[in-house]
């Protein structure tokens, strides 16, 4: 259900982008918020698979859930615009692209997660938990880096 209100409120967020020269400003939103999620899916899937290994599984199950749960609000949100089809095809080539750098990232050795935990841990934990304040900050950003831009 927190999902759905925070679709609801990502579309009031970027609604008043109506004019064609937005639809870049809308998109580039859209496309941060679901990288976002797709980065904490990366985030949770690696953590999971460690704990796995370590033979902590109910711990690692959570994680899986929670990278679960990310992956979905990342599709859900890359559908804005596109196909739901096509949401999913982009979705998991971020995913790809993102579990590739975070196990490059930690040697693919999974004793060395703190670098992960460190890096994405607690910003995961604050998007998963309030995913309406990340996308508040987001389009924020977005929209100053663009009117900026435009003076």
């Amino acid at each position: 259900m927190k999902i759905f209100s925070a679709i609801v409120i990502l579309l009031l967020l970027v609604s008043h982008y109506s004019y064609a020269e937005d639809d870049a400003i809308t998109n580039e939103i859209i496309d941060n918020i679901s990288s976002e999620f797709v980065e904490c899916s990366c985030y949770y899937s690696i953590i999971a698979q460690g704990l796995g290994k370590k033979g902590e599984k109910p711990l690692a199950e959570k994680y899986k859930e929670d990278a679960f749960t990310a992956f979905s609000y990342a599709v859900t949100v890359a559908e804005e615009g596109r196909s739901k089809e096509m949401a999913q095809k982009v979705t998991l080539a971020r995913f790809t692209l993102g579990m590739e750098s975070m196990l490059k990232e930690i040697n693919n050795d999974f004793s060395n997660s703190s670098i992960l935990m460190n890096k994405y841990g607690f910003r995961c934990k604050d998007v998963m938990e309030n995913p309406e304040a990340m996308m508040k900050e987001l389009e924020n950003k977005i929209s100053k880096k663009h009117s900026q831009s435009n003076k």
